[in-house]
């Protein structure tokens, strides 16, 4: 149980103190998921101790976690992507912005990314940067704690060896790829206000968030029609709902491809 509740004696924590040590968490800043994991943890606590008798009841059960504000997703067109990469060419992070449209990977996974996971023409996503106690960034297990693997075409591959020579060394395999002067990983926040927002002006584009960059990876590759299942493996969902939601929308016009597909199948209307 946090330490900040560890202090009240158990029969004396009521859902209203949990309410409003829930409350305080948010009024502090902390994001709503962070907060509902802090949550959620101590109901598992009181989970225990009313297995073990020690309480009646689970009080936290009754605690209403801080609601999620409602983020505008925005995506860029193919046209927009391309204009995006262009006037991204000669920014030091160039690499990152390639890797981010043409992977789809998450920004906190490019961050958290070694050379040794960028080796043979391959990319292996197999950590992610997670926010720590006091605004430190702390490496951590990806989103589904599973490693996916994807091919890096030659655009990919040539971005990432012009941003090694721009080191002026080799760096040790186990470094990170976009580090900072410190050698820890690079902030997002700071991606986005250096050079993300930049380079959209740049670009003639509109203000947009980094993350948005994967969203607009994933459904270009939605507009080619590509395989929902491949775009699922290479976004990392857990769920293939979860793609289907967020990226699959029929076409307008598929209702009468559709259509005509099962006439030339099934010989309607030919004579």
């Amino acid at each position: 149980m946090p330490s900040d509740l560890r202090a009240l004696p158990l029969r004396s924590l009521t859902a209203a103190r949990l309410q409003a040590w829930v409350n305080a968490l948010a009024a502090k800043g902390l994001a709503p998921r962070t907060v509902a994991k802090a949550l959620a943890e101590v109901h598992r606590w009181l989970q225990v101790a009313v297995k073990q008798g020690r309480i009646a009841s689970n009080v936290a059960a009754d605690v209403a976690p801080p609601e999620r504000a409602h983020v505008e997703r925005k995506r860029l067109t193919s046209e927009q992507a391309t204009a995006f990469l262009k006037a991204a060419e000669s920014d030091p992070l160039n690499a990152f912005f390639v890797l981010a449209l043409l992977t789809g990977a998450r920004p906190a996974e490019l961050l958290a990314l070694t050379w040794a996971d960028v080796d043979g023409g391959e990319m292996i996503i197999r950590r992610s940067i997670a926010n720590g106690a006091h605004r430190t960034r702390v490496v951590a297990d990806t989103k589904t704690g599973r490693e996916r693997r994807m091919t890096l075409g030659p655009r990919e591959r040539a971005a990432l060896a012009r941003h090694k020579l721009r080191l002026g060394h080799v760096p040790a395999a186990d470094t990170f790829i976009f580090a900072g002067p410190s050698g820890r990983p690079r902030d997002a926040a700071a991606i986005t206000h250096r050079h993300f927002a930049n380079l959209l002006t740049v670009a003639g584009l509109p203000h947009m968030r980094l993350y948005d960059l994967r969203h607009s990876s994933l459904s270009i590759l939605a507009d080619e029609g590509i395989d929902p299942k491949v775009i699922q493996e290479r976004a990392g969902h857990a769920n293939i709902k979860t793609t289907y939601h967020n990226y699959i929308h029929a076409h307008p016009s598929g209702q009468a491809m559709a259509t005509a597909a099962l006439n030339r199948a099934l010989g309607v209307g030919g004579s």
